[in-house]
C-alpha cells in the first residue's frame, strides 16, 4: 500500500514533514437503509528526521450523519520548548453542520476553545471568553473535512477557528488556496481526490 508525503512549512522557524500512513476504511453490513462507515488518516509529522507530533482524523457516517474530528499533538522545540494540542470535532447531518467544537492548547495555554451549536435556523457561536455571536443561514463544509477530500468546486468553507466562512480557491491542478483572516495562507493538495500534502503558513 502506498504512502503519501505531507510537507508543512512555517515561514522562519521549520520545515516538518509528515507521512500519511494508508487510509483505513471499516464499512459495517447494511441494517435497513442504513449504512455505517469510518474511515481514519494518520500522519505522522517530522521535523528533520525528528518526530515531533501526530495527526489523527477520522471521519464516521451513518445514515445521514456524518461526524468528523481531527486530532493533532506537537512537540518541538526551537528557541524554548513548543507542545501544542489540538482538537476539532464536527457533526453534520444532511451535510448541514449541527454542531462543533475546536479546541488548542500550547504550553497547557487554551488559544481557542470554540463551541457552534446550530438553533433552529441560525447558529450560537460561543469562543474562550464566553463571548457569543449569531450565524445565520446553514453551514456547510469545513476546514477539518478538507483532510478527507478534494474541495471541488468549493469557493469558501467555515472555519471552526476563526468562526467564518473563509475562501478557498484552486490554483492550479490538485491544488487549492485556503486564505485565512490572519493574512496567511494554507495549501491542500490532492491526488485523485486523495490530500497528499498540506502547506501550513504561521508566525
Amino acid at each position: 500500500m502506498t504512502s503519501f508525503i505531507n510537507i508543512f512549512y512555517f515561514p522562519g522557524i521549520m520545515h516538518l514533514v509528515a507521512v500519511m500512513l494508508p487510509v483505513l476504511l471499516f464499512i459495517a453490513p447494511e441494517s435497513g437503509q442504513c449504512q455505517y462507515k469510518e474511515k481514519s488518516v494518520v500522519y505522522e509529522i517530522f521535523r528533520g528526521t525528528d518526530k515531533i507530533g501526530t495527526i489523527v482524523g477520522i471521519q464516521i457516517t451513518d445514515g445521514s450523519k456524518k461526524l468528523f474530528r481531527i486530532q493533532t499533538h506537537l512537540d518541538v522545540r526551537v528557541i524554548f520548548s513548543v507542545k501544542a494540542d489540538i482538537v476539532v470535532r464536527n457533526t453534520f447531518m444532511d451535510d448541514v453542520l449541527t454542531e462543533a467544537y475546536a479546541k488548542r492548547l500550547v504550553n497547557n495555554s487554551v488559544k481557542t476553545n470554540n463551541a457552534i451549536l446550530k438553533q433552529g435556523s441560525r447558529y450560537q457561536m460561543i469562543d474562550k471568553d464566553q463571548d457569543t455571536t449569531f450565524y445565520n443561514g446553514a453551514i456547510g463544509p469545513c476546514v477539518s473535512q478538507l483532510y478527507f477530500g478534494e474541495p471541488v468546486n468549493l469557493t469558501s468553507v467555515f472555519s471552526e477557528a476563526f468562526l467564518q466562512q473563509v475562501p478557498i480557491r484552486k490554483s492550479s491542478d490538485g491544488i487549492y488556496e485556503l486564505i485565512l483572516p490572519d493574512g496567511h495562507m494554507n495549501h491542500y493538495t490532492y491526488v485523485n481526490g486523495v490530500c497528499t500534502a498540506v502547506t501550513i503558513e504561521t508566525q
